[in-house]
Order: structure tokens, then C-alpha cells, then sequence
């Protein structure tokens, strides 16, 4: 028999509220973590509605079965926010079956005392219907394998404290997100201490759950985190990658172009005390418009690279500038953009051009004007604390080539070699032919782009050629590295001494071994 009441609707509405954000959830289950959350907040419907049923009950065996529908909530739900926790903070290898299992050995034991309580009155001793409050409630002394109830006290502290210590080193829209999740746990969390330790509230609902209230309000917390941070969307699918002491400026936006971040460079460069959240990358922009057309996240289809010519300040800058689509499985979820100032090198190559510093042949730097941008670039390099390599290299086929094809034929690889050289370095590096076939660059070593990454990238190309047979002759190259490393910091001399020393030791290990 049933006869609701106004708190029985109030919490039959939170538990629809739970179930809508579920539903929400789990439209985004190819996305990390949502598949995860909406099963916890499936849980939590369970338990919310069924407490509603239990509620609007007046006699006790009604009371009773609801109780039991709504302990597969109760027990489940704290360790499924372990869970989503654990993949939301990146810890998806602790989810292993075994772990599972362990994890959801005392809920198990839980539903099987709640379930068979009826025989054995281990959960529930003693139950009664209390009708001294403000509405019928269901009484009951506690059975002695209640306590293990605290148990979810354990996992919400795990998970609390696991989103806290990754808020560290999160960014600030990421930290945002972290805190509300700990936060919006720890409401409930507290309330069901208070409930263990048997201190009643509101004393006229004494055997009233107020976590049907607080489990829901959860829910808000992480609504926020999914309306306004975009959660569920672009999850911190860029954290890695997006550091704040990076040299470059660096810009996310969603899957909608709109901005969700930006590093301490980023605002300088475009003059902000304040990184404008939500507004639309066009916007962002739109300064550039006529230099720079951005693309929308959806149309991406992988990286691509544009230079940027920014005349809108006072100064003339220049900025090569990547932008690589953010990827959950095959979906793109947002765009990276990594914006490099390379305004001293392009006025440098400027300079370059007037003094006609430019091999004739390549139209690669010759040995002068290597010199000229090296030690401007070294100058850089050693103010700003780099990493750079000086990478010297030699072709190894080229006399052959001259002897058995002509030198027409000698000067075609040579420009070919030149090609697929300045094609593997960023704008920003520098590249010479320093003489007959040897060729020296400059480059700044990063994260993702160091000298043995360049060189992989051409003997891939020139394996390609070969293999293909497009020449009558092979193009193989020697080379050396000299890595240049701010805590011993070495002369761009030396660097190149050491280059050219670990290159000619090279090619003479190919001679050796009869490669050339």
C-alpha cells in the first residue's frame, strides 16, 4: 500500500534527476570515463527511487522490499565512483578483474545479508514501522553485520583523495573540474558518518536517509563539471600535453572550437589578464583573419602546420605554429594549437637575403650564413636554457654518383638531399649546405622533435626513394650529433667538432663493413 507524501516526491524527483544525468552519461559512453559515471549514476537512480518507494509505503513489508531494491544502490555506488575515479584520473591499469572483484567482495556480502535478512536478521535485527515522526519510517535496530556498511566510507575516501592529489598537476580549468568532484563526493560522504554514528539531524526524521538528498546533489556537482568544463567532452584529454612552463604558446579548444584553455605564454602573447574561457576560437583569432583561416574542430583530419604572420601589435611577429586534432578513439574531441616565435629567425633570413648568404645551388644556407643565424641562434638558445644539437651530415654515394652519372646528375641529388632535409626540420631550425655534400644543421631539441627524430624521419624518406628505385643509384647519408644541453653548455665549435668527428667515425664503420 502506498500513500505518498511531499518528501517521498521530493526524493522520487532527485532519483529522476540522477537517472537523466545517467542517461546523459552513458549518449557519451565512447568518451573516457562517461560509461563509467553513467553506471554509477544508474546506481545511485536505483537507490534514490527505490528509497522514494520505501518512503511512500505505510506498512512495514512494503518498506522492506524497497529497502532491499534500493541496498543494490547503497552497496554498489561507492565502489563505482571508485572506479570512475580511477579511469577519470588516468589510473585505467588498476582495473583489472581481479581488483574488481576484490573491491566488490564486501557489497556482495552486503546485498546477501540485506537480501536474505528475512532468515537470518543479520543486517537488520529487529524492524518496526515508526510512526512518531513527521511521516511513517522504518525502524530497525542494527544486526551484527551492519557494520560493514562503513566499508563505503573507504573507496569515496580513495577516490576523494585521488582527484585532490591529481588537481596538482592539472591546469586550472582541469583543477576546476578535479575540486567539484571532491567536493560534491565529500557532501555525502560526511552525511553518511553522521548516519553511522547514529547522530540524528533533523530529530523528528530520525531513521531518515539524508544522503537521498546528498547522493543526488553529487550528481549536480559533477553536471556542473560536465555543463560548464565540458567533462565528458574534452575529459583532460590534453593535461599531458599542455604545460605551463612550456616556451611556446599553447591553446585548447573543444569539439565546438570554443577555448579551454591557454599556458602563461599564450596570454602574453595576446595580451590578456584573464584566458577567456568558452569564447569561440574565431573570435579568439579573428585578428588574423586574413593570414590565418582556423578550421573547425569536426573537419580536422590531422595535423597540420601554418605560419603566422601577426602585424596587429606594435611589433612584427611571426609564429610557426602546429595545430593536431585531440582524439578519443576515432573521434576528434578538440584541437591543440602550439604557437612558436620565430620573428628573431625570419628577421635574420631577411638579413640573409640582402647579404645573399644562400647557396646557389640548394638555396640552403651556405657556410657564411650558417654562421651568421647560428650564433644569433646559440645566443637564444643559451638565454632561454634549451636544448639544441648541431647535427652534421655527409653523403655517402656522391662521388659515385659524379663519376659513374655526371656531375648534372650530381648536383640533382644533391638538391634532392637538400629537399628532404629542410622538409624534416621546423622553420625555426637551421640548415646549410657547409660544402660539396656535406650539410650541417641547428635544430632546437623539444619534447616531441629532437635531432635522432629529424634524421629518422630522412633515412625513412630516402628508404622510400630507394626502395622505390625512382634513381638508378642510391642516396644513403653519414651523420653525427652534438647535443648542446644548458646545465654544460659547450661552444657552437665544439658542437660542431664533436658532430663532425661522431660522422666521419660513422662512415668509416660503412666503409669497414662494406655498406659503402
Amino acid at each position: 500500500m502506498f500513500n505518498p507524501n511531499p518528501l517521498s516526491n521530493l526524493v522520487f524527483l532527485f532519483g529522476v534527476f540522477s537517472a537523466f544525468f545517467s542517461l546523459y552519461a552513458w549518449s557519451y559512453r565512447t568518451t573516457r570515463g562517461s560509461r563509467m559515471f553513467a553506471i554509477c549514476m544508474a546506481s545511485m537512480t536505483i537507490y534514490v527511487l527505490g528509497y522514494s518507494m520505501e518512503l511512500s509505503s505505510v506498512n512495514r513489508s512494503a518498506m522492506l522490499f524497497w529497502s532491499r531494491i534500493e541496498y543494490i544502490g547503497i552497496a554498489t555506488f561507492p565502489t563505482l565512483f571508485l572506479l570512475f575515479v580511477l579511469q577519470y584520473t588516468g589510473h585505467d591499469s588498476l582495473i583489472t578483474p581481479r581488483n574488481v572483484i576484490i573491491l566488490f567482495t564486501i557489497p556482495a556480502l552486503i546485498l546477501i545479508a540485506k537480501w536474505t535478512d528475512s532468515v537470518n536478521h543479520l543486517f537488520y535485527e529487529r524492524t518496526w514501522v515508526d510512526n512518531t515522526g513527521i511521516i511513517p519510517l522504518l525502524g530497525f535496530t542494527r544486526g551484527p553485520l551492519y557494520p560493514l556498511a562503513s566499508y563505503s566510507i573507504i573507496p569515496v575516501s580513495l577516490g576523494i583523495f585521488l582527484l585532490l592529489r591529481k588537481r596538482r598537476s592539472l591546469l586550472l580549468i582541469y583543477r576546476k573540474q578535479s575540486t567539484i568532484l571532491a567536493i560534491s563526493a565529500l557532501m555525502p560522504l560526511l552525511i553518511y558518518i553522521l548516519y553511522l554514528a547514529n547522530i540524528e539531524i533533523v530529530p523528528a526524521l530520525r531513521y531518515f536517509d539524508w544522503n537521498a538528498f546528498m547522493f543526488p546533489l553529487w550528481g549536480s556537482g559533477v553536471a556542473l563539471a560536465v555543463f560548464r568544463y565540458d567533462l565528458l567532452n574534452i575529459a583532460p584529454a590534453a593535461r599531458e600535453v599542455l604545460i605551463e612552463h612550456m616556451s611556446d604558446a599553447v591553446f585548447v579548444l573543444d569539439s565546438q572550437t570554443r577555448l579551454v584553455d591557454a599556458n602563461a605564454v599564450a596570454q602574453k602573447n595576446m595580451g590578456w589578464d584573464k584566458t577567456p574561457i568558452g569564447l569561440s576560437g574565431f573570435d579568439v583569432f579573428k585578428n588574423w583573419e586574413d593570414q590565418w583561416n582556423l578550421t573547425p574542430t569536426h573537419e580536422l583530419t590531422g595535423r597540420s602546420r601554418v605560419e603566422i604572420h601577426d602585424t596587429t601589435g606594435h611589433e612584427e611577429k611571426y609564429y610557426d605554429t602546429n595545430i593536431t586534432p585531440l582524439k578519443n578513439k576515432n573521434r576528434v574531441i578538440g584541437q591543440l594549437i602550439v604557437m612558436h616565435d620565430i620573428t628573431e629567425q625570419k628577421k635574420l633570413q631577411k638579413e640573409l637575403l640582402e647579404l645573399s648568404l644562400e647557396d646557389e645551388l640548394t638555396r640552403l644556407h651556405n657556410r657564411r650564413g650558417f654562421f651568421v643565424l647560428a650564433t644569433q641562434f646559440m645566443q637564444m638558445v643559451k638565454r632561454m636554457n634549451f636544448h639544441a644539437a648541431v647535427v652534421y651530415i655527409d653523403m655517402d654515394t656522391m662521388k659515385m654518383i659524379n663519376d659513374t652519372y655526371g656531375h648534372a646528375e650530381g648536383d640533382h641529388a644533391l638538391t634532392l638531399t637538400a629537399t628532404i632535409l629542410r622538409s624534416s626540420i621546423r622553420a625555426s631550425d637551421i640548415l646549410a649546405r657547409f660544402g660539396g655534400d656535406e650539410f650541417v644543421a641547428l635544430v632546437l631539441e623539444t619534447l616531441d622533435l629532437g635531432a635522432e627524430t629529424m634524421l629518422a624521419r630522412v633515412e625513412d624518406h630516402f628508404n622510400l626513394i630507394n626502395e622505390r628505385k625512382e634513381y638508378p643509384y642510391s642516396i644513403t647519408i653519414s651523420y653525427g650529433i652534438a647535443h648542446y644541453d644548458p646545465e654544460a653548455p659547450k661552444s657552437l665549435e665544439e658542437l660542431m667538432e664533436i658532430a663532425d668527428r661522431a660522422m666521419y667515425e660513422q662512415k668509416q664503420l660503412k666503409k669497414q663493413s662494406g655498406a659503402i
